[in-house]
């Protein structure tokens, strides 16, 4: 008797272990099922916000009867079945987005360009995974989020919309920013004077064809790793600081059509410029917006 009660005692750790590990298999396995079904809500929400599109897509391809993994333009990952990204450019949609896609937790990657999105861009789009966001050439308005959370945000390009207002500071902040292309749009305000502090790795800068105005900043010399810089064709005024000589690996300069002083034609600028970079690729001067 007292040989089976050591025995028992003996194997209920193992009892014990294997009940942990059932457990903890069962609760995975209910947390990826309820997981993927947040994901297909998810989607299943952004379909309805499309009011048109090609029927072969809506219709055939996105059955509700079908894996949303195996829907065209979706890719989710090998173990868990998670959307991470949703490339939608080009597929003649119209709608607006809807905020459900702030649910995709996994998501890395979007890009909705060359459709025609109206209405806001949802502030619920700040999801700490996202490293591309693609919203250009649609009809969006309104203001663009902060973007406060996307620590992982490499790329942003919502060129050629209808966006207004200022461009968010928290776009600055955005550590791992490396190309932000904004042209296009409505965009008022100016370029905080230490816009350069906190995008360190910035290397493509696109901001033409705004309502941009104000100096540009003289610590933009900051932002070191830029080879493409576009300012043209808003209302910045001043003089283009000479601290732009400072960029060493700056290829493209587009400048022209703004409102800047001290400058009296197209060959003192392009002379003045030539001289801080000379390995510039190409320049864009407007004499007729200098001044």
């Amino acid at each position: 008797m007292q040989y089976q009660k050591h025995q028992l005692f003996m194997e209920k750790p193992a009892y014990f272990f294997i009940l942990l590990t059932m457990l903890s298999l069962s609760t995975t396995t209910i947390c990826s099922f309820f997981n993927k079904a947040t994901d297909q809500e998810a989607l299943i929400a952004f379909k309805s916000f499309i009011i048109s599109g090609p029927p072969e897509i809506l219709t055939k391809n996105w059955s509700s009867n079908a894996s949303i993994c195996s829907w065209m333009g979706v890719s989710c990952s090998l173990n868990h079945q998670r959307i991470t990204a949703l490339n939608f450019s080009g597929f003649r949609f119209k709608g607006t987005i809807s905020p459900a896609i702030g649910n995709l937790t996994f998501l890395t990657s979007l890009d909705l360009s060359y459709n025609n999105f109206t209405g806001f861009i949802p502030k619920e789009l700040s999801l700490s995974r996202l490293e591309l966001i693609d919203l250009s050439f649609n009809s969006l308005t309104g203001e663009i989020p902060s973007f406060g959370n996307n620590l992982k945000l490499r790329i942003l390009n919502l060129s050629n919309n209808s966006l207004g207002g200022n461009i968010p500071y928290g776009i600055f902040n955005l550590s791992s920013i490396e190309e932000v292309r904004l042209r296009a749009n409505n965009l008022q305000g100016g370029l905080p004077k230490d816009m350069c502090n906190g995008i360190s790795r910035l290397s493509r800068l696109y901001l033409s064809w705004n309502s941009l105005s104000g100096q540009i900043p003289f610590d933009i010399y900051k932002c070191s790793e830029l080879v493409d810089l576009s300012l043209s064709v808003n209302h910045f005024s001043g003089s283009l600081p000479s601290s732009i000589g400072r960029l060493n690996k700056l290829q493209t300069l587009y400048v022209g059509a703004n409102n800047f002083q001290e400058i009296h034609d197209n060959a003192s600028i392009c002379r003045e410029v030539r001289t801080w970079r000379a390995k510039l690729v190409e320049l864009s001067i407007d004499v007729l917006s200098l001044r």
